[in-house]
């Protein structure tokens, strides 16, 4: 189109059109380099990608805010934030005292933020009885605290959630 060439191209592993998922052998911090140099023509063998390390991902899960959000709150936009409590190890803990939960859905938040979120299918939920596929739901009302529990790996984040319920 007027004198230009267009391509669209999913490049996937080996800088293929359309190939496999681009594997990384451990988390980090990446700098990918794609290099494009027409080969004749040939579009489909004209891409490459460099991936280089140059860092560790090394996070803090003291620093994150985690919140309950849903019926908690009367809707789903306000978070009612946990606060860090303990480490142990590769153990946190954080609590929320003073909960005044109507019975109804609800799950935690990450950073107040809705790319990241957990259900009951992501944790074991322990002292209520809890229903639900997605979200959680609490069939009664519920007054005391919450402790939510984890252990944390730099590559997958929380694992072996457990969110426990202790009633006044």
């Amino acid at each position: 189109e007027n004198g230009e060439v267009r391509a669209h191209r999913n490049l996937g592993e080996n800088g293929r059109n359309g190939g496999g998922d681009i594997y990384i052998e451990s988390c980090g911090i990446f700098t990918i380099k794609l290099i494009y140099n027409l080969a004749s023509g040939d579009i489909e063998n004209s891409y490459r990608y460099e991936i280089v390390k140059t860092g560790e991902s090394l996070i803090d899960p003291s620093s994150i805010v985690y919140s309950f959000i849903g019926t908690i709150n009367g809707n789903w936009d306000t978070d009612t934030d946990f606060t860090f409590k303990s480490k142990q190890g590769d153990h946190y803990v954080f609590e929320l005292n003073n909960l005044d939960f109507p019975a109804g859905e609800f799950k935690i938040r990450v950073n107040h933020d809705w790319s990241r979120s957990f259900g009951i299918y992501d944790m074991v939920v322990k002292g209520v009885e809890v229903y639900g596929s997605y979200n959680i739901e609490l069939p009664n009302p519920f007054k005391g605290s919450a402790i939510l529990e984890f252990d944390w790996d730099n590559c997958l984040g929380e694992n072996n959630i457990i969110l426990t319920f202790y009633p006044q």
